[in-house]
């Protein structure tokens, strides 16, 4: 870059994406929405938007298990546990991959789904948005 005469771009650090404090706060908001057991990651209360709450699965994948690359069967398990009846969500999948907020990899049962820059930062609003209409939950 020095070469190229960007000396400002050199000394700068690459961003990591989300602040320390961002990300604190978006995981305790993450925590208030979302539950795990075993490999499922479910809404606590889902908010009744079927591509919203695969975006917030996703996302609770990668935060609360370090799951990037989730196979779509960990994606039913989550929305059945979360309470939607549903038989296939491949179409969902398949419209956010062509905004995309999700990338998809594999054929068939090895197809793998993850987040992108973008799909973080929507699932990101969308957990916001939730867990500030969410009641505190109480603990006995």
């Amino acid at each position: 870059m020095r070469l190229l005469g960007r000396d400002d771009l050199t000394d700068s650090k690459p961003a990591a994406g989300l602040s320390t404090d961002l990300q604190t706060s978006l995981e305790e908001e993450i925590k208030k929405l979302l539950s795990t057991t075993g490999k499922t990651v479910s809404l606590i209360s889902g908010n009744g938007s079927l591509g919203e709450d695969i975006l917030l699965i996703l996302l609770g994948q990668q935060q609360l298990r370090s799951n990037t690359a989730v196979a779509g069967n960990e994606i039913m398990d989550g929305l059945r546990t979360s309470g939607h009846n549903i038989i296939r969500a491949d179409n969902i999948l398949r419209r956010h991959t062509e905004t995309g907020h999700i990338v998809a990899t594999g054929k068939r049962r090895r197809r793998r789904y993850w987040l992108t820059s973008d799909g973080i930062a929507k699932a990101s609003r969308v957990a916001r948005r939730l867990a500030s209409s969410t009641p505190p939950q109480l603990s006995e």
